[in-house]
């Protein structure tokens, strides 16, 4: 239900939001090659939103694209410098698994 809502309002996404918080949604349940499409189709219409960077590059960290998701981690860290994206790019350069990032391990 919640994905069906998001797709709809794809369309009337001014600011990255939606396209945001569905790719996250995707990527929590796995999805990950949807969620590395959404949130590439969200940059490309909104290109300085860092949160999408975000997802970008832990959706590529997911696909085992480690040097692409650092370069997308940094373009995020540009976009948003705080203690919390450079625990991101630190996490995906130390090769912290992907569900310890998101938290989604069961340790």
């Amino acid at each position: 239900q919640a994905e069906s809502t998001y797709r709809k309002g794809l369309p009337f996404d001014d600011r990255g939001v939606v396209h945001y918080y569905l790719a996250r949604m995707l990527l929590l349940e796995s999805k990950t090659a949807q969620a590395k499409k959404i949130s590439h189709q969200g940059l490309t219409k909104f290109p300085d939103n860092g949160t999408l960077w975000i997802i970008d590059a832990l959706a590529e960290y997911s696909l085992g694209n480690q040097t692409l998701a650092l370069e997308k981690a940094k373009k995020a860290k540009e976009l948003l410098p705080n203690p919390t994206i450079q625990q991101l790019y630190d996490d995906i350069a130390n090769k912290i698994p992907v569900s310890q990032i998101l938290g989604t391990s069961n340790q």
